[in-house]
């Protein structure tokens, strides 16, 4: 969907873009699937625009994504069928019955060649991570870390730097509860 100013040069200026894009990408506009839709234009001008493309005529309000294109603004009636739609989804979800999971979460984690999938234990991956983020900060070479030092630290010690910070992150309260896995593992 695009959106252009009403007027013949703007759609020329746009199917300019589309010719170029065509030629890097191979792809191209159908004209046939494409309908133009008007609105706050003279008839004069929706002349123009009709005559000098074969793009099919559309009337305005139509559906896009479950929801009314319109010229005015939308009212509450306007969204009443696509949250009824998604009402409906949600009581679906809620009354399935659960039989229980199929596999254990490790044996999800193990390797494929072990017969699980081979994805990573969460708790591993947010260890790692953590880990990461104190090495990025210690060292000093991102903007990030400075960042830190500047606001949170303020010329403290990392290492001896209270843990019991109220109104932080918990990005941060998760990096100061990792310090002993980070002294330990340098």
């Amino acid at each position: 969907m695009v959106f252009v100013e009403g007027s013949k040069e703007s759609i020329e200026g746009d199917l300019s873009v589309f010719d170029e894009f065509s030629v890097w990408s191979g792809l191209s506009i159908s004209s046939e699937k494409s309908t133009i839709f008007k609105a706050g234009i003279s008839e004069v001008e929706r002349s123009r625009i009709l005559m000098n493309f074969p793009f099919a005529e559309g009337d305005l309000p139509v559906r896009y994504l479950g929801l009314p294109l319109m010229t005015q603004a939308m009212r509450r009636q306007d969204f009443l069928p696509l949250l009824e739609r998604i009402r409906g989804c949600i009581s679906t979800w809620t009354k399935l019955k659960s039989t229980g999971a199929k596999m254990a979460w490790k044996d999800i984690c193990k390797t494929n060649q072990e017969g699980g999938l081979g994805i990573r234990a969460l708790k591993e991956v947010n260890l790692v991570y953590g880990l990461k983020l104190i090495w990025r900060m210690l060292t000093g070479n991102s903007l990030w870390g400075k960042w830190i030092k500047t606001n949170f630290l303020k010329k403290k010690n990392f290492w001896e730097v209270n843990g019991n910070a109220q109104g932080c992150s918990w990005i941060w309260r998760n990096m100061l509860n990792l310090r002993d896995v980070a002294n330990t593992s340098t």
